[in-house]
């Protein structure tokens, strides 16, 4: 097969020739293209998508996982007035406790009340003139050791007050304003100290009477009210502390209230002695500490250090100073407030009305 110079275009009739015979250039023989060794192949290609895919996976599901624990783990912020109302009302037996009367038996149809208690007979005579109970049947004979007793029956309106046992003269409470200390962990339980003011939501008719009013002033005459409150949480939602993070909560407050205190320079009159005593709740700083007896009532209450007793019932307490109160707290109770009168004299806040306790020597 004859070939042709690329140089000088001489004609070659050597098959098997690589040199012209005219000028002495190379004949050119078939260049194949190079190949680009970096050129990815098709297997290359997919192998890489594969590995983009499945790396793109791996970081979806490490983003959704690190939100997912950011979102049971992260504390909510500390609830504002309206959250807090929500807590309160939705812990029925704290929402019980501010809205509602204890002391007597409301769940029964029919409550009995003995002669000689003063106290119960005029509570029990001003629910009859709010409408909740019907005139008292008196019944009993006299004599040297017997009393008469007057039993009173329940109406409509005083069944429909009733709940939990016990008489309820509102539906809840409003928060109106709140304040916190700085939370604290313990255990990795959050703390945290509020003190809110609120008043009565739903207050029922009846709870305005006079008689009642008169007889109840710390609960009924009230619009507005003012109370410390202790909060817990252990994910991302707070509640009411109780049993011993409520203890603990407690306890770190006072910390914080007596590390403030000796922050604080001494300028009242009663001297560095009688500061310390404002810190310390011993035998010589509480006046609670000793044997008292109800002066109607004739219920008996003895205080130590470390305990209240009643009756057969011991009762661990802690004690809180206020301006001329003292407030006993029990792990399982609710907290008790003594109004302090004088040395031998003190006020029992029982809810719907107060107990004169005196001193027994």
């Amino acid at each position: 097969m004859s070939k042709f110079c690329t140089s000088c275009g001489a004609k070659s009739d050597e098959d098997v020739a690589r040199f012209c015979d005219a000028c002495g250039a190379s004949f050119s023989t078939t260049i194949k293209p190079p190949v680009n060794p970096s050129a990815p192949t098709l297997n290359t290609t997919i192998a890489t998508a594969k590995i983009v895919k499945i790396a793109g996976i791996a970081v979806l599901v490490l983003m959704i996982l690190i939100g997912v624990i950011w979102f049971f783990t992260k504390l909510a912020s500390p609830p504002d007035a309206g959250a807090l109302s929500a807590i309160l009302n939705e812990d029925k037996v704290f929402a019980d406790d501010k809205t509602c009367l204890t002391g007597l038996q409301y769940d029964k149809k029919t409550i009995s009340v003995l002669g000689y208690d003063s106290v119960s007979k005029q509570w029990m005579d001003a629910l009859v003139s709010a409408g909740l109970y019907g005139a008292p049947e008196k019944t009993g004979s006299a004599g040297w050791f017997s009393s008469a007793k007057y039993e009173y029956t329940q109406t409509p309106l005083g069944l429909k007050a009733v709940r939990n046992g016990q008489l309820c003269f509102a539906n809840g409470i409003v928060v109106d304003s709140v304040n916190y200390a700085e939370p604290r962990v313990v255990n990795n339980t959050h703390l945290l100290k509020g003190h809110y003011s609120y008043h009565y939501s739903g207050l029922e008719k009846w709870a305005s009477l006079p008689a009642l009013v008169k007889l109840a002033p710390n609960i009924l005459a009230k619009t507005q009210f003012e109370e410390d409150v202790f909060l817990s949480a252990n994910q991302h939602a707070w509640r009411i502390a109780r049993g011993s993070d409520k203890k603990t909560a407690r306890e770190l407050a006072k910390l914080d209230e007596a590390k403030t205190e000796l922050a604080t320079p001494v300028t009242n009159t009663g001297g560095l002695f009688a500061w310390f005593g404002n810190l310390f709740t011993g035998v010589n700083a509480n006046p609670l500490i000793g044997k008292w007896i109800g002066v109607d009532s004739g219920v008996a209450i003895e205080f130590t250090a470390t305990d209240m007793i009643e009756g057969r019932h011991i009762v661990p307490v802690t004690y809180q100073m206020q301006d001329k109160a003292v407030v006993v707290s029990g792990a399982a109770h609710e907290d008790l407030t003594f109004d302090i009168v004088d040395a031998d004299h003190i006020l029992m806040d029982a809810r719907f009305l107060k107990i004169t306790l005196t001193r027994v020597n």
